[in-house]
């Protein structure tokens, strides 16, 4: 056997280290992976939030104005059809979000509290100042797959509601795809 003279190190003190220091990786690794991914799940979802809302924006503003959009057929499964400037303005909505338009469920109500306003007469401007509320839902996601099991069922949403500056000359009533919510636009009211 081998004496060691006083101050130096004995053998296997280097491989003990390297033990040690593969064990502390072996521990810490998993969580580092689970807050880097998490980060990034959250990024995603943020940034699809914040597409959201200036979709939804958008959207409420264009119809304020009775600016509707150009299309009618975007893909969108109209449980209440509405009248064609409400179609239009739901693929509208769906443009602006930068997000799949499969994935964004938008409904448009009208303030006060009615599924549809009329046609002006003479003289009068019916829709104008009251308000026209955009709504939107779309499935948070989880491209990781690691957080799935938390994000799985819930739903981003967002409302806007404007004052209608300018009437569309014609009569309008409300429109909206099925709510993925479950909620049926329970939560799209004024």
């Amino acid at each position: 056997m081998r004496t060691t003279s006083p101050g130096e190190p004995p053998a296997a003190t280097g491989r003990r280290e390297r033990g040690v220091a593969l064990v502390e990786f072996a521990i810490v690794a998993p969580l580092l992976l689970f807050l880097l991914f998490g980060l990034v799940d959250f990024g995603i979802n943020l940034s699809n939030e914040i597409s959201l809302r200036q979709g939804v924006r958008e959207g409420a503003r264009q119809g304020s104005v009775a600016t509707f959009g150009s299309t009618a057929s975007c893909g969108a499964t109209f449980t209440t059809p509405g009248s064609a400037n409400m179609q239009k303005l739901i693929c509208l909505t769906k443009s602006r979000t930068d997000m799949t338009a499969a994935d964004v469920a938008v409904a448009i109500r009208f303030d006060p509290g009615s599924t549809s306003y009329p046609a002006p007469t003479s003289g009068s401007s019916a829709p104008v100042g009251n308000g026209i509320i955009v709504c939107a839902a779309t499935p948070m996601v989880s491209p990781s797959k690691l957080l799935s099991p938390i994000t799985s069922g819930k739903y981003l949403k967002s409302k806007t509601t404007m004052r209608i500056e300018k009437g569309s000359g014609v009569a309008e009533a409300q429109a909206n795809e099925a709510d993925p919510t479950g909620e049926n636009w329970a939560w799209c009211t004024p």
